[in-house]
């Protein structure tokens, strides 16, 4: 279609909020366990309590500070004020109906493994080099193995005291780039 990968479409202000609120919310809550670690930076962790976790995030949420109540509020406040316009340029109009072209098309659109280049293929044509691509790699097992894993994976989570951070295995549909 002759578009540079740099340009994206506009997304719909739903889509768009939902990602600035939680985008805003992550901000937040590092922001509240930066104070924090700030107040308590000559406390040890073993004073506070605080259990190895082994790199992986913690469930806890991070205690409020008064004086960080004011900045939230002028940040929800913010985010409340966006107005949206929908004034759409030339190239976006464009933009958009060449996206519905392609969503309304029976291909499958494939990024490649190196570049940012996508290619379209047919369902036959992709299913084909997925399934060539894996089984060379990979091999199917059955669930009792799966099981079996995810029996010994909880038993050394629960060892570590990880078991509420640490996932279970899922079996996830493959997909192949070119």
């Amino acid at each position: 279609l002759g578009y540079s990968p740099k340009n994206v479409p506009i997304p719909a202000k739903d889509s768009y909020l939902k990602t600035l609120i939680a985008k805003t919310e992550h901000f937040l809550k590092r922001l509240r366990w930066k104070v924090f670690w700030a107040q308590n930076k000559d406390e040890t962790v073993e004073e506070l309590d605080v259990k190895e976790s082994f790199g992986f995030k913690t469930s806890k949420t991070p205690p409020k500070h008064q004086d960080l109540d004011k900045f939230e509020e002028d940040v929800y406040n913010l985010i409340n004020s966006i107005e949206f316009s929908e004034e759409k340029t030339n190239f976006q109009k464009k933009l958009y109906k060449d996206l519905e072209t392609l969503r309304k098309s029976h291909k499958i659109i494939v990024p490649a493994d190196k570049t940012n280049n996508l290619y379209l293929l047919g369902r036959d044509e992709y299913t084909k080099i997925l399934t060539e691509n894996v089984t060379k790699t990979y091999k199917k097992c059955d669930a009792a193995a799966v099981d079996n894993i995810n029996k010994t994976s909880a038993v050394l989570a629960k060892k570590l005291e990880l078991d509420d951070k640490v996932e279970m295995f899922t079996t996830d549909t493959c997909f192949v780039t070119l």
